[in-house]
């Protein structure tokens, strides 16, 4: 699988390769127009889509607009809101089930397991990390897929606008990436897995519970030792 850092994906699907890509989509509902922001993917003559659920505040919709209309005047200029999906979706293919997942979504274990528990086997993060600027914000965000490459043992592939791109393994190990404002792309190769971790089927409490009832059984053979 590639990964893109650019803003281009017509030599790709030129050859017929499936494309995941994020963009902006609109349509028009009872008099008013609707804008989501999507994550597409074009397979030949088919796309399939998927609407950002968690939507960030202040940056993709106002809260409060009504409350606070002259300060969200002053800033927006009254422009309109991005409306959340409505519901989880997989991006599915001959050879694999794909969870999209759109800029800090994956930080959301419990937005992961949505899409987890429909049968992907494979994890794509779209995102553009550059308005965290020359921080450490790239960083913590590729750190939290990492995390859930090993939560849900799948591999994640990551794409992001202006970095960090990356391949990563479902036990966590990155093996390639991108650094920030380095356009290229990246050949990943991926091996799927369908299977459940406990984490997937029962949240975090379910894996504490597992790690205190592990703890107490080797306490117990330690002091029957």
């Amino acid at each position: 699988m590639r990964v893109s850092q650019d803003t281009t994906c017509s030599r790709y699907s030129v050859k017929k390769v499936p494309v995941i890509a994020g963009g902006i989509r609109y349509y028009d509902e009872d008099e008013k127009r609707i804008f989501h922001n999507s994550v597409f993917m074009f397979d030949r003559d088919t796309v399939s889509i998927y609407d950002k659920l968690h939507l960030v505040p202040f940056g993709e919709y106002f809260p409060f607009k009504s409350l606070f209309k002259p300060i969200e005047y002053y800033f927006f200029k009254g422009a309109d809101d991005f409306t959340p999906g409505k519901e989880a979706t997989l991006f599915v293919k001959d050879k694999f089930s794909a969870a999209p997942m759109l800029c800090y979504e994956s930080m959301y274990s419990n937005l992961v397991r949505n899409q987890a528990v429909l049968g992907a086997d494979l994890l794509t993060v779209v995102t553009n990390d550059s308005w965290f600027g020359k921080t450490k914000g790239p960083y913590q965000h590729l750190a939290t897929d990492v995390l859930r490459a090993v939560e849900f043992r799948k591999p994640v592939v990551r794409a992001a606008q202006s970095g960090i791109s990356a391949c990563i393994k479902p036990d966590g190990t990155i093996t390639n990436s991108l650094p920030s404002e380095v356009k290229g792309y990246l050949d990943c190769e991926v091996t799927t897995h369908k299977g459940l971790t406990i984490f997937a089927t029962g949240g975090a409490t379910a894996g504490l519970q597992f790690s205190f009832s592990l703890h107490g059984f080797f306490s117990r053979r330690k002091q029957i030792s």
